[in-house]
């Protein structure tokens, strides 16, 4: 099981807040939590998939009071992730190799849906994303539901992430945990539990 960011491409959500933040005529913080703390929990539900983006600009204009441009699709104005080209050939080696290769993903549904448009996830057997979950990393529920509903045990599983904190959980749970630092890393790490 593969994160996405990160690990399967590279993308920075603290550039994304920068960049917004300063089309918003924000200038003394460069993150919507730095903004307002009580935005965490909106930014959790949103990942969860428990708001779309209109009902997330609308809760972000009440608690910081900027008034935010009538733009579609603003979540996803700086929104271009960059895939790891290393990373999706040991995704495709492990496939060639019969094994069963899925994604386990925090993602706002604004993002999923770009991703989804790209075709992103298309290499994967399966993706588990935390806005269809309700669930989101670090939570270890996140993990167990995906465990149910590939019908395996926790330890069956072979996880990477590049957030210790994530790996941490995942291994909590029973789960082959490793922090992903890199597809050549990764790969030497497949190859010693003959995965590859």
């Amino acid at each position: 099981m593969f994160d996405m960011g990160g690990v399967v491409d590279e993308f920075s959500s603290e550039i994304m807040e920068r960049k917004l933040l300063r089309d918003f005529g924000v200038t003394h913080v460069d993150s919507f939590i730095s903004l307002c703390p009580d935005l965490k929990s909106v930014l959790q539900d949103l990942t969860c998939g428990l708001m779309d983006e209109d009902q997330f600009w609308l809760l972000f204009q009440e608690l910081t009071g900027v008034r935010i441009p009538d733009e579609k699709h603003l979540y996803t104005k700086y929104f271009s992730p960059i895939q790891k080209a290393d990373t999706i050939r040991v995704i495709s080696d492990l496939k060639a190799n019969g094994v069963r290769v899925i994604a386990g993903t925090n993602v706002e549904p604004p993002h999923r849906i770009w991703h989804d448009q790209h075709n992103d996830y298309a290499i994967f057997d399966m993706a588990y994303t935390s806005d269809a979950l309700h669930l989101a990393k670090p939570d270890p529920d996140f993990f167990i539901e995906i465990a149910k509903r590939e019908n395996l045990k926790p330890e069956e599983f072979f996880f990477t992430d590049d957030r210790l904190e994530n790996v941490e959980v995942a291994r909590s749970v029973g789960m082959h945990g490793y922090q992903f630092h890199s597809a050549q890393e990764l790969r030497a790490t497949l190859r010693s539990l003959s995965l590859l």
